[in-house]
């Protein structure tokens, strides 16, 4: 059961971090192929990544697998900060733009500080 259980977290790591590596690099073989290109000609292989992690928290949340819920939720974040940086960090002026992830970063800390509270008064 150990096994399966490290196996299945191995697979979900190797799947997010293969979709979050192609939505920021793509699939060209090079670094001077991909240099020539703009970030927004990768924005589908984002739109993958998003579909899946959203995919997942579903799958995690109707049938009670916490490991694909949080594997979904973390990589949600983390392509959601990369288009971020990838679409916002040239046009957008530095103090607004790192105004703006601070309150992000604040709002879902205090959410997350309230979901567990909640599990904790649970147990």
């Amino acid at each position: 059961n150990l096994f399966r259980e490290l196996t299945y977290i191995i697979g979900l790591l190797y799947l997010f971090v293969s979709l979050w590596l192609l939505s920021i690099f793509g699939n060209f073989g090079s670094l001077e192929d991909w240099l020539e290109i703009k970030q927004i000609e990768l924005f589908y292989w984002g739109i993958i990544s998003l579909l899946f992690s959203i995919a997942f928290i579903i799958y995690g949340i109707r049938f009670r697998d916490h490991i694909a819920r949080e594997f979904g939720i973390s990589f949600l974040l983390i392509n959601l900060y990369s288009r971020y940086f990838e679409y916002l960090w040239d046009i957008t002026d530095k103090t607004i733009f790192f105004g703006i992830m601070a309150l992000s970063f604040w709002l879902i800390g205090r959410k997350a500080e309230k979901i567990w509270n909640l599990e904790f008064l649970k147990k």
